[in-house]
């Protein structure tokens, strides 16, 4: 996802820091899973939904993984 992209996306759990990885950024470990969960998902389009990717290696760090 470009910054642009990312910008105009909803607002969610992880796009600030996605958009802080894309200027650069340094970020925590949490950060990072949180900015991936949230461009995996295209900017989570209810906000706080699981992706049920349960292959995914971040699966279990996923923030709405319990949210149904």
């Amino acid at each position: 996802m470009k910054k642009d992209a990312a910008q105009n996306s909803p607002l969610a759990i992880g796009r600030k820091d996605l958009l802080r990885h894309l200027e650069g950024a340094r970020l925590t470990q949490r950060q990072m899973i949180h900015a991936k969960c949230y461009e995996c998902m295209c900017g989570h389009a209810d906000g706080r939904r699981s992706c049920k990717m349960d292959s995914c290696p971040l699966y279990p760090l996923m923030p709405f993984k319990d949210v149904e």
